[in-house]
């Protein structure tokens, strides 16, 4: 997991509770985050958490499909969501389902909540043989 800061208050928090971090050096330590980040991704990293963000109203239809663009948590896009399916859950919220055209090369696929968050988890899609 990534351990980016935000400051708030004139203090900076992370997810880890990393010790030390002032406001003044928060975004430098951002930027390095998210270069290690990219380096990461640029090989084709089996698995990646991203932040997606779909192009439209927040809606709900059997048959909605959509596209939109997932990204660092700086906001670096990662790649293109081609495809994504909303479906009811079964603890009364909606999830998503993604398809993405990544910016390294490969295609990527992930589920999320459509209500609660926009994090995912990308996982590479596997190469099908004879093509």
């Amino acid at each position: 997991m990534s351990d980016y800061g935000f400051v708030h208050n004139g203090k900076t928090f992370t997810p880890n509770e990393t010790i030390g971090v002032t406001p003044e050096d928060n975004d430098t330590r951002n930027r390095a985050i998210e270069e290690a980040e990219l380096a990461e991704w640029r090989m084709r990293p089996q698995s990646m958490l991203a932040y997606y963000s779909l192009v439209g109203p927040k809606q709900y239809r059997a048959d909605f499909r959509t596209h939109g663009t997932v990204s660092t948590w700086l906001g670096t896009t990662l790649g293109d969501v081609v495809e994504a399916h909303v479906y009811p859950h079964n603890f009364g919220s909606r999830m998503v389902s993604l398809r993405v055209r990544a910016t390294n090369g490969a295609e990527y696929y992930g589920r999320a909540s459509y209500d609660w968050g926009s994090c995912v988890v990308l996982r590479r899609v596997k190469a099908r043989k004879g093509y």
